[in-house]
């Protein structure tokens, strides 16, 4: 018998593909239960406690035993297993299309790390047209509200997602009245609201996309009582002064043959021929505390949003650890950024390098020929841009003197990212995401409280899917 289990909407037994009947609440719910943890022991324990509850706590061990009988009953009696402790659900994880919608997300991910849009669309759409409604729907009890939720999460993600996955593709004109019932049925999620402007700004609707944007504004100070987060100001600026960053970026085939660039000596290799700098200072093997503030910067660094990089600033006074917990973090997230991690000291302390010479250094990173260097500022900024358009990019900028010397050197993909550290803030940096450090002490957990970078935002960035400094 060829058995399926459906709860990624109405609860759904399908055994040949005809509807299996299958009656009692506490029935459904165990088998539920065992279907989201296919292949894993499930206690015996934790079944009586979340099913059960308290309301019979001296015979719910013998009405599990009975329901499980039922169980193997309406179904095949081999797939219910009983193990020490608990029992087990013997049925492929791709026959529970919960197991099979992570399945294809994840293969949909790694289809758009490897830019194979075609193969990401695809996957998506498989993914998300296995949902017919709320997760789980109809059941009532805690277990179930808290793996609803958690399942919803991940639809939200995958929908956000493949929206990126149609812009890449160009299809910015037929996105737009799917985000914008997304953004009308989840209003406080940010990810969509960048994602729709994007939209309308490279469908040609600029005010609609401005729009927007003030809407945002408006939406996050009533519910919320805070101002949008630094990746969509970034954004708004953009739109407001065109930056080409935001245009489609050419889809570029590499040259075949000696046209190909080859990496430099020592340098590891990316797959279609680019350089792949590796240029991270080592880590400190005893890195200790700093655990919010880790926290903070990775999730600034690793949440994608169109249009525009991100950017980190960490400033604080001398000797406080600036460079050493931006190098940490970077050793952390390097693997995320396929196309390299470069690092380089800005010398703030003692002579301080112009945004010319740092991007020569750049350009050379990235495998441009010293000679191939453009001699003048504008043209060797254009070129970085260029460069770094369709890359996944991590920049460390350590000992920045302000905002002016690093400006330039921000690289235009919208899957890179930028550490920057400086004594000050860069306060002009076009809204990047501040954390102010100070003097590590026993108590001193959690960044400086006048970045607003602390728990309670980060459980409320956690609902939006963007990391959202503010002031507390």
């Amino acid at each position: 018998m060829g058995l399926e289990i459906n709860v990624l909407g109405p609860w759904e037994v399908l055994a040949d593909g005809e509807p299996a009947v299958l009656t009692g609440k506490r029935r459904v719910a165990v088998l539920a239960k065992l279907a989201l943890n296919a292949g894993h022991t499930v206690s015996a324990e934790r079944l009586r406690g979340q099913i059960w509850g308290d309301s019979a706590a001296t015979t719910a061990g013998k009405q599990l035993h009975i329901v499980v009988s039922k169980l193997r009953e309406a179904l095949p009696p081999e797939i219910i297993v009983t193990v020490p402790g608990g029992y087990r659900l013997d049925l492929p994880r791709e026959s529970i299309d919960a197991h099979r919608f992570t399945q294809l997300t994840r293969q949909a991910r790694a289809a758009h790390r490897r830019d194979d849009l075609a193969a990401a669309d695809r996957l998506y759409h498989q993914a998300l047209g296995l949902w017919r409604g709320d997760a789980l729907a109809g059941m009532t009890d805690a277990w179930a509200q808290a793996e609803s939720a958690r399942l919803e999460t991940e639809h939200l993600a995958a929908l956000e997602e493949h929206a990126d996955v149609r812009l890449a593709a160009g299809q910015h004109h037929e996105v737009v009245p799917a985000l914008t019932a997304h953004v009308e049925a989840h209003p406080l999620r940010e990810r969509p609201r960048a994602q729709l402007m994007l939209a309308l700004y490279r469908a040609s609707r600029t005010s609609e996309a401005l729009e927007v944007y003030r809407e945002t504004r408006r939406v996050l100070a009533d519910e919320l009582g805070i101002e949008p987060g630094p990746a969509l100001r970034r954004l708004h600026q953009a739109v407001l002064h065109r930056d080409p960053a935001l245009d489609l970026p050419r889809r570029r085939v590499p040259p075949a043959g000696p046209a190909v660039p080859r990496p430099a000596a020592g340098v590891p290799g990316h797959p279609s021929g680019r350089v792949v700098p590796a240029e991270l200072p080592p880590d400190v093997r005893t890195f200790i505390g700093r655990t919010a503030e880790v926290a903070c910067l990775r999730d600034t660094l690793t949440f994608t949003q169109p249009g525009l990089p991100a950017v980190a600033a960490v400033h604080g006074p001398r000797g406080v650890g600036k460079s050493t917990l931006a190098i940490h973090v970077a050793h952390a997230v390097a693997d995320r950024f396929t196309d390299g991690v470069i690092y380089v000291d800005l010398r703030a302390t003692t002579r301080s390098v112009g945004p010319y010479e740092v991007l020569c250094r750049l350009l050379r990173s990235l495998g441009l020929d010293g000679a191939a260097v453009p001699p003048a500022l504008e043209e060797a900024a254009a070129r970085y841009r260029s460069l770094t358009s369709a890359r996944n990019l991590l920049v460390v900028l350590d000992n920045a003197l302000d905002a002016d010397q690093v400006r330039p050197l921000i690289p235009a993909g919208t899957r890179c990212a930028v550490i920057v550290t400086s004594r000050r803030m860069p306060a002009t940096l076009d809204s990047a995401g501040h954390l102010r450090l100070t003097a590590l002490d026993t108590g001193a957990r959690e960044p400086a409280r006048d970045t607003g970078w602390c728990a309670v935002k980060r459980l409320a960035c956690r609902h939006a899917d963007i990391l959202t400094p503010q002031r507390v």
